[in-house]
């Protein structure tokens, strides 16, 4: 893959964890703000859920300390959604969750409860935004992760090659050169150092002397 399709992906991906992140603030105030709004003031929410008395308080009271117990898996998915992608899938399983058991309760309410039943309306709403957008940002930024993967077993298939095809050479090339005065020859045309034979007049056949008083001598 080219270096261009790389730097291209790795800013998809940083582009999607500030989506998830911006997502997961917005849910966790949300939430927040509502919790704090029914542990703090029960008695002015009562109405919304058509409950009354002290029952009724202590139940939108526990309402809200749940929603302060699910909001503990948010700051991990918040500071680095990547590295706790784990993290991650586990707020994307409970907005599942609480979507599809708010829309259980409100499939079986009974008729005569408007109020309470557009008060889970909104709820169900809410969540099923949060939910779509959480679960496309999950889905997207796992695809870019796998990629990412890919590509990094690739780089590093292609660098072991490399650095296997260099080994070779460099034995190739030290195989090739020859030990220190080994197939010293001298130049063509010269003779080795030493050597005077071509220098040398040739050497010419001599008559052997004879004694002139010889009788043997041939005439």
């Amino acid at each position: 893959m080219a270096e261009t399709d790389v730097q291209r992906q790795r800013r998809s991906s940083k582009s999607v964890a500030w989506s998830v992140r911006i997502i997961a603030t917005i849910t966790f105030f949300v939430i927040l703000y509502f919790a704090i709004v029914f542990i703090s003031e029960p008695a002015g929410h009562l109405k919304m859920f058509q409950l009354s008395g002290v029952p009724g308080q202590a139940a939108v009271r526990a309402l809200g300390v749940a929603m302060v117990v699910w909001l503990c898996t948010y700051p991990l998915v918040i500071f680095n959604p990547r590295t706790n992608i784990k993290m991650f899938f586990i707020v994307l399983l409970q907005q599942v969750v609480t979507l599809a058991g708010a829309l259980i309760i409100r499939m079986g309410m009974p008729a005569g409860y408007a109020t309470l039943a557009g008060t889970l309306n909104i709820f169900i709403l809410a969540d099923a935004i949060c939910t779509a957008l959480l679960l496309v940002t999950f889905i997207w930024m796992i695809v870019l992760m796998m990629l990412e993967r890919h590509d990094d077993k690739k780089r590093a298939k292609a660098e072991a090659r490399a650095a296997e095809a260099a080994e070779r050479n460099a034995e190739e090339a030290a195989d090739a050169e020859p030990l220190e005065g080994e197939y010293e020859t001298a130049p063509v045309g010269e003779l080795p150092a030493g050597d005077d034979s071509a220098s040398a007049p040739p050497e010419t056949k001599r008559k052997p002397e004879t004694d002139p008083l010889d009788p043997f001598r041939l005439p």
